[in-house]
């Protein structure tokens, strides 16, 4: 074989592999693309869950900490009926469960609350026995903060792979 002839088949087999290699490189770019755009997609329509979620968990956490230090029975009436709201209801749709979560504590800080004394209106006596509230209201804003960021840095990991670009 002539040298014209085997550089001529080199040539063909290097373009013939360049345009292969080319063909699945831009498949996997359109493919690693398309999962970009349907995790930004999904990070979008978690949008206004998160935002729901978030602002359920402020509500929650500062009634138990009005409950945890209230001290006149207009405010505690008004925080107890929003804690229980919050406990029997749209906070339920958005709460995590397990030890330690938001539910947990919700449970906790609700069975402390039953077990206080009440009053002859019905409100749990706040002054002395409240002060043991307090942790648990924070044990609650905890597991809230949790909740929060968890919901955030799933944002983040959506939106990473955008970052390595």
């Amino acid at each position: 074989m002539d040298w014209k002839a085997y550089a001529s088949t080199i040539n063909t087999v290097v373009a013939t592999v360049a345009i292969v290699a080319g063909g699945i490189w831009g498949v996997w770019q359109y493919r690693e693309e398309g999962e970009k755009q349907r995790a930004a997609q999904r990070f979008e329509a978690a949008k206004p869950f998160l935002q729901r979620q978030q602002d359920l968990c402020f509500e929650a956490s500062d009634s138990a900490s009005a409950l945890a230090i209230a001290t006149d029975a207009e405010h505690v009436a008004k925080a107890l009926e929003r804690f229980w709201q919050l406990y029997y209801g749209s906070l339920r749709i958005v709460e995590d469960t397990g030890p330690d979560s938001v539910a947990d504590n919700m449970m906790k800080f609700g069975n402390l609350l039953q077990a206080l004394p009440h009053d002859s209106a019905g409100l749990a006596a706040m002054e002395p026995g409240a002060r043991k509230l307090v942790l648990p209201s924070l044990h609650l804003a905890d597991a809230c903060a949790r909740l929060i960021e968890k919901g955030q840095h799933a944002g983040e990991e959506e939106h990473g792979a955008n970052d390595d670009d």
